[in-house]
């Protein structure tokens, strides 16, 4: 789970998972491996990965679907203004 992962391979022959989180997951994903008995799994975390505010992402998505209604506009011009052959 994570924005994007990676195998870490070390020299003594074993590897890893290296992932991106979100800071905003770090306590629930530390404490999740820490109650896991099953197996030797540990959470090493080298920076947080700040989580986008709610603003921001509403205007992410109207810049989206802003950008998105005007090239539908433009498709549209393009077909009207072809001519057909008589």
């Amino acid at each position: 789970m994570g924005i994007t992962s990676a195998q870490i391979s070390f020299d003594g022959g074993g590897f890893g998972s290296g992932f991106v989180q979100l800071a905003a997951y770090r306590s629930w994903i530390t404490a999740t491996m820490d109650d896991d008995l099953a197996d030797a799994q540990v959470a090493l975390w080298a920076s947080a990965v700040p989580e986008p505010t709610t603003w921001v992402l509403w205007l992410a998505g109207a810049g989206l679907l802003a950008d998105r209604r005007a090239a539908r506009g433009r498709n549209r011009a393009i077909a009207y203004s072809c001519s057909l052959p008589a």
